[in-house]
């Protein structure tokens, strides 16, 4: 291998790594109003939706700060499917995975990271 190109494939693996680094996939199970659904998911850092630049549709992503309940931003889909694109949804509580949990926000509808599920909860949360 020529080292310009071996160079130009480290530097690829290295990006490739930052960008897995902001978050770790997770299926979440999600009950709302009676209705049981399995959902993947990724437990994410505050950075993750920053480094994709995205924007939130409704409510806002999380912040760096510590909060003591569980938050959750939804992808537009789950948004749409689960709660009928309602609204009135941030603020909501949800239960995940047998815990309370709150709507924070719901991610822009393009926003559909390869891999990164569509339900996202912060690294801080208790349910990691």
């Amino acid at each position: 291998m020529r080292p310009a190109l071996s160079r130009s494939l480290i530097v690829l693996v290295l990006l490739m790594c930052a960008c897995d680094s902001n978050y770790s996939r997770k299926d979440f199970h999600l009950f709302v109003n009676g209705v049981s659904e399995d959902v993947p998911g990724a437990v994410v850092t505050h950075e993750f939706f920053d480094g994709a630049a995205a924007r939130p549709y409704l409510g806002r992503f999380f912040t760096d700060n510590s909060s003591q309940r569980i938050e959750v931003v939804l992808s537009y889909r789950v948004w749409q499917r689960v709660f009928r694109s309602r609204p009135d949804v941030i603020g909501s509580m949800i239960e995940l995975d047998g815990k309370a949990a709150v709507i924070v926000g719901v991610a822009e509808p393009s926003f559909a990271p390869h891999g990164a599920g569509e339900l996202w909860i912060p690294f801080r949360s208790k349910l990691v």
